[in-house]
């Protein structure tokens, strides 16, 4: 058996052995969850939603590919731009949620390698949902809903919000 095969059986059984412990939950294609603290249940997102979160993505030995609290700064995305089992998760979640999903493979980058991420990861993702916004946008919007929050977040919904507009789709 190549490694490319032990590697797949390897994460293919971690998702196995944690779909039957306690707390662990299930969404569409196979995506596991738990909850970490429950948000305001407030907040339905869909997939042209745009969504501010603070994440860090690994894999199932613990190695780390992306982390927005290691920078500092929340990210903001627009959801149907993410790989799939981000998406499900996504909208699952309301604001304030926090969770720890775990993605299969063929809802993540699937069989082929992305960046420092294998072909046939599993991918853990910790999010921390912040907020949400649908079409149209406004910068009013924006401007309120963080000013009110006084976070300092103001500028990243702004900026995001000319990313989107300035982007050609």
């Amino acid at each position: 058996m190549g490694k490319k095969q032990e590697y797949k059986l390897k994460n293919e059984e971690y998702l196995r052995e944690l779909s039957q412990k306690e707390g662990i939950k299930k969404l569409p294609n196979g995506i596991l969850y738990e909850v970490i603290k429950e948000g305001s249940g407030e907040g339905k997102v869909t997939e042209r939603s745009i969504i501010t979160c603070h994440y860090r993505g690994s894999l199932i030995n613990g190695n780390v590919f992306d982390d927005s609290w290691q920078r500092g700064i929340p990210e903001a995305f627009r959801v149907n731009e993410l790989i799939t089992g981000f998406q499900t998760a996504l909208c699952a979640m309301h604001k304030g949620d926090h969770w720890r999903v775990h993605i299969p493979y063929q809802e993540g980058y699937g069989t082929k390698r992305d960046g420092d991420i294998p072909a046939f990861s599993t991918l853990i993702f910790v999010f921390d949902r912040i907020s949400s916004w649908g079409f149209p946008l406004s910068i009013k919007r924006i401007r309120d809903q963080y000013t009110s929050q006084k976070s300092g977040y103001a500028l990243i919904g702004i900026a995001t919000l000319f990313q989107l507009r300035n982007r050609k789709n």
